[in-house]
């Protein structure tokens, strides 16, 4: 019967694989699929959640379960997820199956996961296996971003308006150099010292910061600016 539940898991979420060579033909997919199958049938898990607790919010970081993933193998083999969705309570991607259970991947075997385009990988840090978004990647560090959750207690305090316990989500980033990570938050001072280790002229970044009306304090303005002086180096 289990057996059964996963093939038919497979056969509702696999739409396609993605290979590095161009399109797979049928036999080559159902080969690739059987593959990936042995190995998430070894380290993947299939389980049913509990009742949902008392808490408003969601232990999950995607509002929606239909984001598309891309499963890229140590073997760099790939596999499109069209649901998929981040645990954060768990620290692992989950696909959902029905209203009441979920398949749970496991990263063993796997390089990374993408979602909506962005990298995922499993890292060991603190003495606990932890998801990590990767913001910018570099021979000589990895800009990453964690993403956790707490639960705020609720009060039945009428002055404190908070009847029920509620999820909050946090954001931290993170400097990796090898295998030692420290946390790093988006400044001036920190994204220029962080260019400049890496050989960047502090009069040639804060050029480019002012030419293009760039935040030191905005994700996505600190991924630019590193990807426009270390992309090329």
């Amino acid at each position: 019967m289990k057996k059964a539940l996963f093939a038919l898991f497979w056969l509702t979420i696999i739409t396609a694989a993605v290979a590095q060579d161009g399109e797979k033909t049928a036999q080559e997919q159902q080969n690739l699929n059987s593959r990936y199958w042995n190995i998430q049938s070894n380290s993947g898990s299939l389980y049913f959640q509990n009742p949902a607790r008392k808490a408003s919010g969601s232990v999950y970081f995607f509002p929606r379960w239909n984001n598309i993933g891309v499963i890229v193998t140590d073997k760099e083999e790939q596999l499109l997820i069209r649901n998929i969705n981040l645990n954060l309570d768990q620290q692992a991607f989950e696909s959902m199956i029905s209203a009441d259970s979920t398949h749970q991947y496991s990263f063993k075997n796997l390089d990374y996961i993408l979602v909506n385009n962005k990298k995922y990988r499993q890292l060991e840090h603190e003495k606990a296996s932890k998801v990590f978004e990767y913001i910018f990647e570099s021979e000589g560090f990895d800009l990453l971003k964690l993403h956790t959750m707490k639960v705020v207690k609720g009060s039945p305090n009428p002055m404190v308006n908070r009847p029920k316990d509620r999820y909050t989500y946090l954001n931290t980033y993170y400097v990796k150099r090898k295998k030692k990570f420290k946390r790093f938050n988006l400044n001036e001072r920190n994204v220029v010292g962080l260019l400049t280790s890496s050989g960047i002229e502090e009069a040639a970044i804060t050029q480019f910061v002012t030419e293009n009306k760039m935040s030191y304090k905005d994700e996505f303005n600190v991924q630019m600016l590193l990807k426009h002086f270390l992309d090329k180096k």
